[in-house]
């Protein structure tokens, strides 16, 4: 584990000019090919991440696919609990993670997994809402996506965090397929509901407990 350790460490270090080429290539594209257009490149979706996530606070992720979000959120944080209903992607993300000691997986939907997690926690919790179908390898259920189960779930449990972050992926989806997602004053009135912040970035809807900030 030592030497795996050393190892990634200056893996990284020998790494770390070609990723930056890389995320500069990826952020030029995105900058003059696609205006800034949703969804952004995955490093920026990650930023988004470590800037309004909790300091040492646990995470739960719906939509591991093949872990890279959830390992990265595992570097930087204290624990997370992610959950997968995809065979295929869950079997791949196990082999990604092996190494994360501070991972836990879910092999199944939210419907069935969501609750429990929930249930369990206490302190500082931050959520990463991504569990909907999106083609491909990934899971298509009754529902293409359980957001309002996963919502309502949080509800019913707010009362046992200190402080909450939600932050819900691909926003954007509110507009263009309507029938299966619901619409943004659906997210509005559930922050204002629990008498929480909320603000639109980088085509995530975002919540936050009282308190709070959105800038640094």
């Amino acid at each position: 584990m030592i030497f795996y350790k050393l190892f990634r460490k200056i893996l990284r270090l020998i790494l770390i000019p070609f990723v930056f080429l890389d995320r500069l290539r990826w952020l030029s594209e995105w900058f003059f090919f696609k205006k800034c257009s949703s969804p952004p490149p995955h490093f920026i979706k990650q930023s988004l991440l470590l800037r309004h996530g909790i300091n040492n606070s646990v995470w739960v992720e719906t939509g591991t696919y093949l872990g890279q979000t959830t390992k990265f959120l595992s570097e930087y944080f204290s624990f997370v609990h992610s959950i997968e209903p995809s065979k295929r992607c869950i079997r791949i993300a196990k082999r990604n993670l092996r190494f994360s000691k501070n991972v836990a997986l879910y092999e199944g939907t939210s419907e069935l997994c969501f609750e429990e997690i929930c249930s369990s926690l206490s302190g500082d919790v931050c959520f990463w809402l991504d569990g909907h179908y999106s083609e491909g390898i990934t899971f298509k259920g009754v529902v293409d996506t359980p957001i309002i189960f996963e919502l309502d779930t949080i509800k019913k449990y707010l009362g046992n965090f200190s402080n909450t972050v939600i932050l819900i992926d691909d926003i954007r989806s509110s507009h263009i397929d309507k029938e299966n997602y619901p619409p943004l004053s659906f997210y509005v009135n559930w922050a204002n509901s629990v008498d929480m912040d909320w603000i639109i970035e980088l085509d995530s809807f975002i919540i936050k407990s009282k308190g709070l900030t959105f800038y640094s």
